[in-house]
């Protein structure tokens, strides 16, 4: 038995001394608490995703922000490069894959609230961190308030200016924040430019808040007036009113790493903490002010890993979701993820502008959206997460966090106790309960049961048979849940969204963990179940059902009010979507990927031409590309299985020498309008696999045991003309040995040479678009 207790209250919610930028125009008023955002006087829970924009093709922009507005992200944070947009000095460039504006446009016609990340110095593995090589000639200290400098700084935040002028939030536009600078005195970058043996750094910066002011004053002065700033929080000074600090959390980091210590330790990121309260104990986190005076939020919440020459991570889908977890429970309002969707390096006007401890091209980042739009585990796990925060901000986001005695004397490295924490308002509130940890293997616990004290009672989850947690699981349990009007008591499912309008509220069964709902007698009239069971005693109703679309609770409230409870397994809750579509808010589940925009839905199926989809409320008849489909009734939903026409695409691969390559493709598959992408997938063994096309780098990955995908549409029509070579490093087991002749000294290397290359196939990615008869 687990026991909390959650009576004793000193948590405080007041309103933050922020400094509120101004929105006159905007349809969203945004102001803070000391411990979340508000919009419009209501509590607001931000969901974040980083996407670059300049580094992903402009023609799949849309396309792309879709996918992560229906995973359930509301703010978009994008990174500003100077060196993409002045390369060359006094040339800039804001066309095609820079155009700002144009994103910036997108952001607002998809309802996303946009973070412009502007620099000048950033991060995100470029070149010189964002700086162009041009600056290293100037005589001026970088990152300072020497005027020469922001004399180029002011120039380029006056270019941005221009690029979104008319889309600030007191315009009615999208940009509500502004980031400046990146891990500013904390820091530094290598200049590129400057020669390996002698490299140069980036200075760390200097001037402390004073520059941090300075940079803000600029920024107002170029027209930046937004509602809020942010800077980085970790190591950096923080100019207090003036910036919301936001923070980082990396499982898996190459800098926690080195030759000597080549091995990662288990990290805090999946302990749970209380990031509110002022006399807690905090592991990794250090702020210069009282943690009570600000909202616990992040910009950079890793979505999954930078993988480097050196140190080359496989990143478990799950991780995401357990952190999401943890840092939620632990006082956490303001989710930012870096990177939610991977990316490509660019090649600049004089080379490549990738940090060259990075690849040349990829920073795929095993992000929850990939390098070429593909859809990951844990952009299906995260969205049930996403989804739950964003229903129930109101009642959730001003819940306080409570922890189990003890719970600060937990360590990374202890595998064997559970770790569970509570978000509380009153008597009703979630039960976090986390059973991954990275680096490590944790123990499985059986007959898991807990005790939630309150002033008045003492509530047993489950009341008589306890739950099983395995290694690597996560879960979120609602107890004393209004649901409108009656008292779900406890439910050992998480709850993941409603449908207002037809009162259903929406949970899934976690693999392994039987589902039971107990609700109070005296809130139900009646109850009806669709496959499942009821039992009662003097209290309680308890119910189990089947967890699939097909099973559903029927509650009626003592007021003759139906509320009604759908319990999905976990697949189902992987392939759910919810959306504004055809005139409602409704529920998809499909068996691949559902994206809304205007009133067309589109499937994307990867692997597969045959699409089903079930949408709620019914809809009974659709047009789509291959003509009418009538769906059939199944349980609440309508359901559809329709097949595009299959397509065998030509193509040939010539093995040249191992480890090498050539792949020719047929024109017509990228002229399928049933064709969303064409994906390669390399299976290969070696260091490095390196992708050319007419002898120029187009992709690469770091071996680290994984397929290797490559998007080919953005190559389409040069990569029908001239094919695709694959060119595989070799790994090297062995060692160097020097060889000194009068003329010179070379290295030779002697041991085993690894590489391979065992298939190249192609995987097509279908599309269907439906439109309501």
């Amino acid at each position: 038995m687990y026991s909390i207790d959650i009576r004793e209250n000193k948590h405080k919610i007041y309103p933050s001394t922020l400094k509120i930028g101004s929105q006159t125009l905007s349809k969203k008023q945004i102001s803070f608490t000391n411990y979340y955002m508000m919009i419009n006087d209501k509590p607001y829970f931000v969901i974040s995703g980083e996407f670059h924009f300049s580094r992903y093709p402009h023609q799949e922009w849309e396309q792309e922000l879709i996918k992560m507005k229906m995973a359930g992200i509301n703010t978009i944070a994008t990174y500003i490069f100077w060196i993409h947009h002045e390369e060359v000095e006094n040339h800039f460039d804001w066309n095609g894959d820079n155009n700002l504006r144009y994103f910036v446009e997108l952001c607002a016609k998809h309802g996303f609230n946009l973070l412009l990340r502007m620099g000048p110095f950033d991060h995100g593995a470029c070149r010189n961190w964002g700086f162009p090589d041009w600056l290293y000639t100037k005589p001026c200290i970088l990152r300072s308030n020497d005027e020469l400098y922001l004399y180029y700084v002011r120039r380029f935040f006056n270019q941005i200016y221009y690029q979104v002028k008319g889309y600030l939030a007191k315009d009615g536009g999208p940009v509500v924040a502004i980031q400046l600078e990146n891990e500013f005195m904390h820091t530094a970058a290598f200049w590129e430019n400057t020669m390996t043996h002698t490299r140069e750094f980036i200075t760390i910066g200097q001037g402390g808040l004073d520059h941090m002011r300075r940079l803000k004053e600029i920024a107002l002065e170029c027209g930046f007036d937004v509602p809020y700033y942010t800077c980085t929080g970790w190591g950096s000074p923080l100019l207090k009113d003036e910036f919301l600090p936001l923070y980082a959390a990396y499982s898996y980091a190459n800098w926690k790493m080195s030759p000597g210590k080549p091995y990662h330790d288990p990290t805090t990121e999946h302990l749970y903490q209380n990031f509110h309260d002022d006399e807690y104990p905090h592991k990794g986190f250090k702020p210069s002010y009282k943690p009570s005076e600000y909202l616990y939020g992040f910009s950079e919440l890793f979505g999954g890993a930078l993988n480097t020459y050196a140190y080359r991570f496989l990143v478990p889908f799950e991780s995401l979701d357990s952190a999401a977890n943890v840092k939620v429970a632990s006082g956490c309002n303001y989710l930012g993820y870096y990177v939610f969707h991977g990316i490509s390096q660019k090649e600049g006007i004089k080379g490549r502008l990738n940090d060259t401890h990075a690849a040349n091209v990829s920073h795929d980042y095993q992000a929850p959206l990939g390098e070429y739009g593909q859809v990951r585990e844990s952009y299906k796990l995260l969205k049930s997460q996403f989804y739950f925060y964003n229903t129930f901000t109101e009642l959730f986001t001003p819940m306080r966090t409570v922890l189990p005695e003890g719970s600060e004397n937990i360590q990374p490295s202890d595998s064997d106790t559970l770790r569970f924490a509570c978000r509380i308002s009153d008597k009703q509130g979630f039960i976090f309960i986390n059973n991954f940890q990275d680096h490590l293997e944790m123990k499985v616990h059986d007959n898991v049961q807990f005790k939630i004290i309150t002033h008045d009672e003492e509530l047993l989850i489950p009341r008589y048979k306890g739950i099983s947690i395995k290694n690597g699981q996560n879960i979120i349990m609602p107890f004393n849940f209004n649901l409108e009007g009656i008292r779900l008591k406890y439910a050992n499912t998480q709850l993941i969204t409603k449908l207002s309008e037809e009162k259903l509220y929406v949970f899934f069964e976690k693999q392994g963990i039987n589902n039971e709902y107990c609700f109070d007698n005296e809130d139900i009239k009646e109850i009806e179940v669709i496959n499942g069971l009821v039992t009662r005693d003097t209290k309680y109703t308890y119910v189990s059902v089947e967890a699939s679309k097909g099973s559903l609770i029927i509650l009626t409230t003592q007021q003759d009010e139906e509320v009604k409870i759908l319990t999905l397994n976990e697949q189902e809750a992987k392939d759910l979507y919810k959306a504004h579509l055809w005139g409602k808010e409704r529920l998809i589940i499909s068996n691949g990927v559902a994206l809304v925009n205007d009133d067309y839905l589109t499937l994307l199926n990867q692997g597969s031409n045959k699409m089903v989809v079930d949408i709620y409320p019914e809809v009974q008849e659709v047009v789509s590309q291959v003509g009418e489909v009538k769906g059939n009734t199944k349980g609440i939903f309508s359901h559809y299985e329709i097949e595009v026409p299959e397509y065998e695409c030509k193509y040939q691969v010539r093995n040249i020498i191992e480890g090498r390559s050539h792949l020719d493709i047929e024109e017509e598959v990228f002229r399928n309008s049933f064709i969303n992408e064409v994906l390669v997938k390399v299976d290969y063994v070696g260091d490095v696999g390196n992708a050319y096309i007419d002898s120029k780098l187009v992709a690469d990955n770091f071996y680290n045991g994984s397929i290797w995908e490559v998007g080919l549409r953005r190559f389409y029509p040069k990569v029908v003309e001239k094919g695709l070579d694959f060119h595989v490093v070799p790994l090297k087991k062995g060692k160097m040995l020097t060889n000194v002749s009068v003329a010179a000294k070379t290295l030779e290397f002697v041991g085993e040479e690894i590489g391979k290359i065992n298939s190249v196939e192609l995987d097509l990615v279908y599309q269907l678009k439906l439109k309501i008869k």
